[in-house]
């Protein structure tokens, strides 16, 4: 009940509550993802993540969440993987929403750091990839929204989003 309340205020106050859960189901996860307009569903490319993702399909599918909800992401894909998208896709009955490439090292430096990747190596492939997802699940051109600036803008409840906006709001 708590974390309903929490989430409803939350998204009356911002455009984009972005909760990062644990991989288990617990009452608190199951509540915020009832409530979640859109699930982002992140695995690897290798046979016992998929048969893991799998499982939270079917799960997911119990709890009556439409298709539609579920926007399925490959973390550290790489091209030549011996499984292809098109086999995930197959094997999950779910088409893949994204694909972040793997860049082991950049990654690695920013979370030893603590700061965000595009501090670590702006123009990496995993910078600019995590720039293009921002854009693709908020469906906004980040250009229009420099150039409204008369409109007051909402707080964003999650940090690398403001990153990746004010990344993409520098002049040049």
């Amino acid at each position: 009940e708590q974390i309903n309340t929490v989430l409803t205020v939350l998204k009356s106050i911002f455009d984009y509550v972005i909760i990062d859960t644990t991989s288990s189901f617990d009452s608190k996860t199951l509540s915020a993802l009832d409530l979640a307009d859109r699930i982002l569903l992140v695995t690897m490319v290798n046979l016992p993540c998929i048969r893991n993702t799998q499982r939270c399909m079917d799960l997911f599918s119990r709890l009556n969440y439409p298709k539609e909800k579920i926007n399925l992401i490959i973390n550290r894909y790489l091209p030549t993987d011996e499984i292809t998208v098109e086999d995930v896709e197959d094997t999950l009955e779910h088409p893949v929403y994204w694909k972040i490439p793997n860049n082991y090292f950049a990654v690695m430096a920013a979370i030893n750091r603590g700061v965000p990747i595009d501090l670590i190596e702006e123009d990496s492939n995993i910078s600019l990839n995590f720039t293009q997802l921002a854009r693709q699940l908020s469906g906004v051109d980040f250009k229009e929204v420099v150039e409204k600036k008369e409109e007051p803008e909402k707080k964003s409840a999650f940090p690398l989003l403001q990153s990746l906006i004010a990344k993409v709001k520098k002049p040049g």
